[in-house]
């Protein structure tokens, strides 16, 4: 078995995701597992053609974060017949802050997250 290569412990949150590509092309679905480091977005028919293209990824977080919307900027790295994985690359700070505090919140073990957070923080933040 291969050597683990992530950085960040994924969650399996359910947000609702836009895909947003420089071609103008859109998909929507959910989030089916996400991380500090990126996530696995569940679409319709994704379109392998876009692997490895930027991207900026939408998160409306579920009605008990009052439906707050975050945005990143990321890398699709891995398209499959069910969705794409996305690598976050930046974020403004607003975003990052209410990011982190809902990963930590929902974690089943939130010390071990934000220890992990202090290793590799994963995302460049913005002013």
């Amino acid at each position: 078995m291969g050597r683990e290569r992530r950085k960040h412990t994924r969650l399996d949150l359910e947000f609702k995701a836009k895909l947003k590509f420089t071609n103008k092309t859109t998909w929507q679905g959910f989030t089916k597992d996400i991380s500090f480091g990126g996530a696995f977005i569940c679409c319709a028919k994704p379109d392998p053609a876009l692997n490895s293209k930027e991207c900026y990824l939408q998160l409306t977080l579920n009605p008990e974060h009052e439906g707050k919307i975050i945005n990143f900027s990321c890398r699709q790295i891995r398209t499959t017949p069910t969705g794409a994985a996305v690598q976050f690359i930046t974020t403004d700070i607003a975003d990052y802050d209410f990011f982190e505090k809902v990963m930590i919140y929902n974690s089943p073990n939130p010390d071990k997250l934000a220890d992990e957070l202090d290793d590799n923080p994963g995302l460049i933040v913005e002013p």
